[in-house]
């Protein structure tokens, strides 16, 4: 089992309280929708490591790494999608499962520059990124922004059969609506505080 434990885990800076003694259990096979107020921007980034708790403490499954995709990484935009998939992964890409991702993502004819590319197949693009490293725990921001339906669709069942392989997923959402008949747990963050909706 895949494991991320949460131990009165806190981010104080400049006399502000971001994080307040969060303790929660993320663990594998289920799907995690994360909504609430501008903590929850500082609580992902702790959460991938980018930004450091000042208190408490993070455990991940010491075989594993949290991949992630955040709304302000951004791709080389002189690159097409196959180029920014080999210019991110360091390691030799499995072909079949690239391009099962491919497909399932709709991706498999949008080969042009990522400049002309629209806003939907970046963060599809973005999606296909954390998985292609192989670490069973991703972690999207703002999962749906700029998808349409069909696209949320598709990426729902991708990451309904993630959770059957056995992969932790952590979904970061406007409302709680977005995880409907879908997020295994719906989480709330506000005033720094983590809290389970349902």
């Amino acid at each position: 089992m895949v494991v991320v434990i949460l131990e009165n885990l806190g981010l104080t800076e400049k006399g502000i309280n971001y994080l307040t003694t969060i303790s929660y259990r993320f663990t594998s096979g289920n799907i995690y929708g994360l909504i609430g107020d501008t903590s929850v921007n500082v609580f992902v980034r702790v959460l991938c490591g980018l930004i450091k708790e000042t208190t408490g403490k993070k455990i991940v499954d010491h075989k594993e790494n949290i991949s992630f995709f955040l709304n302000d990484m951004q791709f080389l935009e002189d690159f097409n999608i196959l180029e920014t998939i080999e210019d991110i992964n360091s390691k030799k890409l499995d072909k079949t499962k690239l391009n099962d991702l491919l497909l399932r993502l709709d991706l498999l004819s949008e080969c042009n520059k990522l400049n002309k590319c629209p806003k939907e197949v970046i963060k599809k693009l973005g999606i296909l990124c954390t998985l292609i490293t192989n670490n069973k725990i991703i972690l999207i921001e703002d999962a749906f922004k700029d998808l349409p339906p069909s696209d949320i669709d598709r990426v729902k069942d991708l990451f309904f059969h993630l959770k059957s392989a056995g992969y932790l997923i952590i979904l970061t959402g406007r409302n709680k609506e977005e995880f409907n008949y879908f997020a295994d747990k719906t989480l709330k963050i506000e005033k720094g505080s983590l809290y389970e909706i349902f």
